[in-house]
């Protein structure tokens, strides 16, 4: 398991080109963000050998408002998003082979985050799945399985 939080108490503190807005939260800085990635790997279990080398996954994101502007009058929402998925592990033909399934947004949130540079905002990572099949090394099967 992975997480981090991140508290900002950002503020413009001496902007001589417009000083009204010195104490300004600068635009686009979220106060607070949270995430948390975990993995679980399932137990080996005699009635289902199949699931040796299956791994959950999930994760979750939250970022609380930030504001588009300053001297800070245009705030946008913080958003939460959740993404869940597996990896599986196994062999084929004496070969290491990973399959990986993941859902982004799982709930659909719909939300707006900052851009970067030119872009002001853009819209957030909507509902969407990815897949991956990667089939490795024959040296790297004694290390997989």
């Amino acid at each position: 398991m992975v997480s981090g939080v991140t508290l900002m108490d950002a503020r413009i503190t001496d902007n001589p080109t417009a000083p009204a807005q010195n104490g300004s939260i600068p635009q686009y800085v979220s106060p607070m963000s949270e995430k948390i990635y975990a993995e679980y790997n399932i137990p080996f279990i005699a009635s289902m050998p199949f699931l040796q080398g299956l791994t959950l996954i999930g994760g979750f994101h939250w970022s609380s408002y930030y504001y588009m502007d300053v001297p800070n009058v245009t705030r946008m929402p913080g958003y939460a998003v959740e993404d869940i998925g597996f990896r599986y592990t196994t062999l084929v033909a004496d070969k290491p082979l990973i399959l990986r399934f993941n859902v982004n947004n799982v709930l659909n949130t719909a939300y707006w985050q900052p851009g970067g540079g030119a872009v002001a905002i853009c819209v957030g990572i909507d509902f969407g799945a990815i897949s991956s099949m990667t089939r490795l090394p024959d040296h790297a099967a004694r290390s997989i399985v």
